[in-house]
């Protein structure tokens, strides 16, 4: 049991300085995958219909950063394969097929850890009961914590607010949010 813990501290350490020496933010262009779980919540004429079981999500991404310093900009399109479902009293309704385009400015922590803020417009396809195209707002906030020189694992919490849509019955304001994880590889 001593040598067990022995291990796995030693293990730290040199995890700890191995990855340290690494750059989280690399300037230049990186693309990316990743899983994630989000929760939709519909408003429609006052009552909040929310879903209870996160949907699993597939993403990638790809983008371009500039490091300034201790400060970085990224410029980012990302696609999540599925963001939300809904079971209400007229159905069923999806939020799947979400494109993304933000801004991502971030401060590098340490050599090897950036945590960042995201910004930008979202557009997802209503299926089901809903059956639209949705645009609107995402924001998220995020850590990138490089684990070799060319690869970061992300972590991130997004917000996604879209335009309402009136299919007759009154407005119907979905929001979801969720969050992922994923691997970011640098050029």
């Amino acid at each position: 049991m001593k040598n067990l813990k022995f291990t796995a501290i030693a293990l730290a350490l040199s995890t700890t300085a191995v990855t340290s020496a690494f750059a989280s933010t690399a300037a230049g262009p990186y693309v990316g995958f990743g899983l994630g779980a989000y929760n939709a919540n519909i408003n429609q004429n006052g009552y909040n219909y929310s879903d209870q079981n996160p949907q699993a999500s597939v993403g990638v991404f790809g983008g371009y950063q500039w490091n300034f310093g201790q400060e970085a900009l990224a410029a980012e399109l990302s696609y999540n394969s599925n963001v939300g479902e809904i079971n209400e009293p007229s159905g069923t309704s999806k939020l799947k097929n979400d494109w993304q385009v933000s801004v991502l400015p971030g401060y590098n922590f340490t050599d090897s850890t950036e945590g960042y803020v995201r910004v930008g417009w979202t557009q997802a396809n209503g299926d089901g009961a809903y059956s639209h195209t949705y645009q609107g707002a995402v924001l998220g906030l995020g850590v990138d914590h490089s684990i070799t020189r060319n690869m970061a694992l992300r972590l991130e919490w997004q917000y996604m607010n879209f335009n309402s849509f009136n299919p007759g019955s009154g407005d119907v304001n979905p929001t979801t949010e969720g969050v992922n994880v994923s691997l970011r590889y640098g050029f």
